[in-house]
């Protein structure tokens, strides 16, 4: 069928629209049967199983055709980032609990080449999630919320060790110390220093 609807001009656009419908719906089918107990794993072995398949039937049926493995990569971007309506989407946690899994059985005696198997079909999982604006405003203001209390703390670690400090030493000692973890810019630390002397 591939063969016939190739040589046709409009052909093979209604053949990629349906198998990316049927991955989308095979997906979805594969990850509502999962049961709670050990979710992480099986989430990232449905969704692994289900890319294994068509990633075959591309390449032996379709020639590998890059226009049915984008259709793939759609689909499962879908599948992956699906969630309830006004629900929030549970992947990203589930990931981080196999990655830690995965951390701790390294631990626990698989050999090297296991654990580098089992980290590249996580990698494979992982570059299908996709974050929404809202989210990445989220993240970008508790990093940026977070990092405001964490100068508040390491002003106040330098002002109880110090007692007294000239306001330029304080911004420098606030820079040194902090520059193993982020770099704070002069402006934030002021204003973190005038937060804290009107409190």
């Amino acid at each position: 069928m591939y063969v016939l609807l190739h040589a046709l001009l409009t052909g093979l656009s209604h053949m990629i629209q349906e198998l990316q419908n049927h991955i989308h719906d095979e997906g979805l089918k594969a990850n509502s049967s999962l049961t709670q107990e050990n979710m992480p794993t099986l989430f990232v072995e449905s969704v692994l199983e289900v890319h294994g398949k068509f990633v075959q039937l591309s390449n032996s049926v379709l020639n590998g055709d890059q226009h049915f493995m984008s259709a793939l990569d759609k689909a499962l971007m879908s599948v992956v980032n699906y969630r309830e309506p006004k629900s929030v989407s549970k992947v990203p946690e589930l990931l981080a609990k196999y990655y830690d899994n995965l951390s701790k059985k390294s631990e626990k005696g698989m050999t090297e080449n296991e654990v580098e198997d089992k980290l590249m079909s996580f990698i494979t999982v992982f570059k299908y999630i996709n974050d929404t604006p809202q989210e990445m405003e989220q993240t970008r203001s508790a990093v940026d919320e977070d990092g405001k209390m964490y100068l508040q703390v390491a002003i106040v670690r330098i002002m109880k060790a110090r007692k007294l400090l000239q306001h330029n030493a304080l911004i420098q000692e606030v820079i040194s110390q902090l520059s193993v973890r982020f770099n704070p810019r002069i402006s934030m630390i002021k204003k973190r220093i005038k937060v804290l002397i009107d409190k």
